[in-house]
């Protein structure tokens, strides 16, 4: 397993949106990393053996250099840059692009509802809705990696389902549920607020939903204890280590397994759980608010194999098609030099993700694979994309 998985980097804490849940609502707004400190950043990460380049705030893509940032991290040497947005800037696709062409492989937004209303009131901007839902077709467009963290509210826990929907035909196929902390603008709001035991069958049922869809691997949960996933239980982040460090705008730099749990207890409950040695606890903030109702330990590991409908692709399984459109008939070592022209396929550029993206796109029936003088050869079957 890699320790240095992805280092973060939080450039701002200033947004161009006011939202209702938002845990840095009461933090500096004019703590503003300079250039210079985040190419340090950029370098250290690099010099350390970090895999990954995260770029969030607050909101990145209100600072006029976030271009010039990118470009210098992929000169630098990083294949993965992420950054994560609202997605409001994002709507100009001349912009988007220029994003893409510094370096971008990545675009994670924090899409939160269907209802263009409801979107609205919750990020406080109006027209916020109609300008993410097109910075969601710019960057699809753009053949950009894209993902999308659903922050949990009273709006929108138990239409899970009809969200992840909606992405899902908007091209968007990998998701993070966050349940919230209660701080910043998120604690002012507190009403906006869901008990994890009122979210839990909805929490349970989205999963439920990406599996029959073939993508039961893309969706992760945080700030949710394993109890509240059911038989999903190992969906929780956290039950792992995050290999994760953030360095916020005034230069310090967090170790995310040795902080991130500063802040979390564990009840009487989660003592004959078997997941309480590798279980965070929950946010202390939640228990002052809900209680303790609906925690329960887990008493035995359960392991689900189940057949399932395969209606949409996973991003390596876009990624790999999109290549055997510019060349069928190739090896692993073609597919991976090809990849590096194309922002989507950033883990196609390692041979063990193209043969698990392989198979299960020769399961579907749209790809072959042929085994001949040591090497596979894959070919494009049908067109899907």
């Amino acid at each position: 397993m890699r320790t240095n998985q992805c280092y973060e980097i939080l450039l701002n804490y200033t947004c161009n949106a006011r939202c209702l849940f938002c845990s840095q609502g009461d933090f500096d707004k004019s703590k503003n990393a300079s250039f210079d400190s985040i190419i340090k950043e950029i370098y250290k990460a690099k010099k350390n053996g970090y895999q990954k380049l995260g770029l969030s705030g607050g909101e990145p893509t209100v600072r006029n250099d976030l271009i010039e940032i990118i470009k210098a991290a992929a000169k630098i040497g990083f294949n993965f840059i992420r950054i994560q947005t609202n997605g409001i800037k994002l709507s100009n696709f001349d912009y988007a692009k220029k994003l893409k062409e510094a370096g971008l492989r990545f675009c994670k937004f924090s899409f939160v509802s269907d209802d263009p209303k409801i979107y609205d009131k919750l990020v406080s901007i109006n027209g916020a809705y109609e300008r993410s839902i097109k910075a969601i077709e710019n960057m699809i467009r753009l053949k950009v990696r894209t993902g999308n963290n659903i922050l949990i509210n009273k709006y929108n826990y138990n239409k899970l389902d009809r969200l992840i929907n909606f992405l899902l035909n908007k091209g968007i196929s990998n998701f993070v549920i966050i349940y919230p902390i209660y701080t910043g603008n998120m604690y002012l709001n507190k009403s906006l607020g869901v008990s994890l035991e009122k979210c839990s069958p909805h929490f349970i049922k989205a999963v439920k939903l990406l599996e029959d869809k073939g993508l039961g691997e893309e969706i992760l949960f945080l700030n949710v204890p394993p109890c509240f996933l059911g038989e999903y239980y190992q969906k929780a982040i956290g039950l792992d280590p995050f290999n994760t460090v953030v360095a916020s705008p005034d230069g310090d730099v967090i170790n995310l397994d040795k902080n991130s749990d500063s802040n979390k207890i564990k009840g009487k409950v989660c003592n004959k759980c078997i997941m309480n040695k590798r279980c965070r606890g929950v946010d202390k903030n939640y228990i002052d608010i809900f209680g303790w109702k609906g925690f329960k330990s887990i008493k035995k590991e359960i392991t689900k194999y189940k057949p399932v409908k395969k209606e949409y692709l996973t991003d390596n399984e876009k990624c790999l098609i999109e290549i055997l459109k510019i060349e069928n008939n190739i090896p692993i070592e073609k597919i991976i030099k090809l990849s590096k022209k194309i922002p989507l396929c950033y883990d196609c550029q390692d041979g063990n993700n193209i043969i698990n993206a392989a198979n299960k796109l020769a399961n579907k029936n749209v790809i072959s694979m042929e085994f001949k003088k040591g090497k596979y050869y894959f070919s494009l079957l049908k067109d899907t994309i």
